[in-house]
């Protein structure tokens, strides 16, 4: 028994459709056409649909903004990003993280809720209104030790950037005498 041939409801061509809901012809193009079809008849809900799922994460991240601008948000923050550099989940300076220590997330808490070069550093930037510059960072003292309690300080945004350079500097100079 032969199968009954249709004519696709885009270009007109007869086919034999695959299944009983098939209208088209199975062409790409009419594939194309359909999708647009369809997308321009539902435009009004896709479209407020994109909008309520924007909303929803802006909203999260704007949450996420405020909470890292606390003194715990922006600890958790922190520690996340010093985890991520030794573990090497950052790529473009893994080399200057590889293989060294990080201490644990608690030891980490603890030391830095006591620190009052911390709570003054953290205040200082809360009133420059977050100022990039003087955004608080650990330092480490000793860049091949790691992150430990005796090897880390709390310093500003610029300041740090500032001690990174100039190792540099001395790293270059120290290549050249050998």
């Amino acid at each position: 028994m032969a199968k009954k041939s249709y004519p696709c409801s885009i270009c007109g061509v007869q086919y034999i459709p695959q299944n009983w809901r098939s209208k088209i012809c199975g062409a790409y193009v009419c594939h194309r056409k359909q999708r647009n079809n369809w997308r321009k008849k539902n435009a009004e809900r896709i479209n407020k649909e994109v909008r309520e799922k924007y909303k929803l994460s802006s909203h999260k991240k704007n949450y996420a903004h405020k909470y890292e601008k606390t003194k715990r948000g922006f600890l958790v923050r922190k520690y996340r990003n010093m985890k991520s550099r030794t573990l090497g989940i950052q790529k473009l300076k893994s080399h200057l993280y590889k293989g060294i220590s990080l201490l644990p997330k608690g030891d980490f808490y603890w030391w830095a809720w006591n620190s009052e070069e911390y709570k003054t550093q953290f205040k200082t930037w809360e009133d420059s209104k977050y100022n990039r510059k003087l955004c608080p960072t650990v330092n480490r003292i000793n860049s091949s030790k790691g992150y430990q309690l005796d090897n880390m300080e709390w310093v500003t945004h610029s300041e740090n950037s500032r001690l990174g350079a100039l190792s540099k500097v001395r790293n270059n100079k120290n290549k050249e005498k050998i």
